[in-house]
């Protein structure tokens, strides 16, 4: 959600739906908390990312309903920056795949991992083919693809999962397809692989369990 926009966040919500609402969320927000705050402050985890938030006057909302959606568990959030409000949802299936499958209002179902791109075009044939040959003449291999669309013709939004991050100049052939009207690169962990932000607070956690068992 941090990527998606370049202004800082005002505010933000979360919201917890189904059987995840009937659950302690409390890691879960503060790993969204984490999440925003990590490409602008050094050193933030799951354990202080709450209070970081709350320092830059950047409110934090939580709500949840038992009662179940589409999904068994679905995490919706809301993300004010500027006079823009984006909004994304996601859902865990199995165990260890967490799907996104809502985005600025469009339901679609994406891999969260790795390398993405996030561009909104307007629902006419052939977008994905210009952007297709795009990535293809400058060596980007597209791994997977996923759109999501309100109405036929309307507008839709599109995300790519990419083995490699575009440099300026693919990003810039993509932009100009005709019925592109925006694209954004989002960078996530790869898959299996934990954030910077979780792994410094396991590592954290570790090291005071060491203390304690020292000092005992």
């Amino acid at each position: 959600m941090a990527q998606l926009d370049e202004l800082p966040p005002r505010s933000c919500s979360i919201a917890f739906r189904g059987e995840v609402a009937a659950r302690n969320t409390q890691l879960v927000t503060a790993a969204f908390a984490a999440g925003l705050l990590e490409s602008a402050i050094e050193g933030v985890n799951v354990v202080n990312a709450e209070l970081l938030l709350r320092e830059r006057g950047i409110e934090l909302v939580e709500q949840k309903r038992t009662d179940p959606g589409a999904f068994s568990s679905v995490v919706a959030v809301d993300l004010v920056a500027g006079d823009r409000v984006h909004r994304a949802a996601g859902t865990l299936f199995g165990h260890s795949m967490p799907r996104l499958v809502q985005l600025e209002g469009h339901r679609l179902e994406a891999y969260l991992d790795g390398v993405l791109l996030v561009f909104t075009h307007q629902d006419v044939p052939g977008i994905i083919g210009q952007v297709g040959t795009a990535f293809g003449k400058l060596g980007v291999n597209i791994a997977q693809m996923t759109v999501g669309r309100s109405t036929p013709g309307g507008d839709a939004i599109g995300v790519l999962n990419l083995d490699q991050a575009p440099d300026e100049h693919a990003l810039a052939e993509v932009l100009a397809c005709r019925g592109i009207k925006s694209a954004k690169v989002v960078k996530l962990p790869p898959a299996g692989q934990l954030p910077n932000w979780l792994a410094t607070a396991g590592a954290a956690s570790r090291a005071s369990s060491a203390s304690v068992g020292t000092c005992d």
